[in-house]
């Protein structure tokens, strides 16, 4: 087995929904930052006029402001989708063989098993209850 091949896939289809909010999340944020930024201009241009009041400008600079941190955060949120996303799919760490290892030298579990389920007993199957070989 190589590394990075794909080994497992855990469900995708929660973290898959989770990514494409966070992506139109974006887009509104983007169409309000944008909307807010053309609002500004305008209201600047007609405060300089006389035809406007400051407050409307004020309140679009309020809003373009607030859109621009909504915007931060959508995409915060996306590259935080994506990260979960990603982590559904467990890949091999390093180049090897991979098996079945059920046993190691000094594991514990088998020898509480054995102590309390000793040969004989009928809930011990034979290669659990012989702990001694496992030392």
């Amino acid at each position: 087995m190589k590394k990075g091949r794909l080994l497992f896939i855990i469900q995708q289809n929660t973290y898959q929904d989770q990514l494409e909010q966070a992506e139109a999340q974006i887009l509104q944020q983007k169409a309000n930052y944008d909307h807010a930024v053309i609002e500004t201009a305008r209201y600047g241009r007609l405060v300089q006029q006389k035809a406007a009041a400051q407050t409307d400008l004020d309140n679009w600079r309020f809003q373009r402001d607030a859109y621009r941190a909504g915007l931060k955060n959508a995409q915060a949120a996306q590259k935080l989708a994506k990260l979960n996303l990603d982590y559904t799919e467990i890949r091999a760490p390093f180049d090897g063989r991979m098996g079945r290892h059920l046993v190691d030298e000094g594991n514990s579990g088998f020898r509480w098993y054995a102590l309390l389920h000793p040969p004989g007993h009928p809930l011990c199957p034979g290669f659990l209850c012989d702990y001694a070989e496992f030392e």
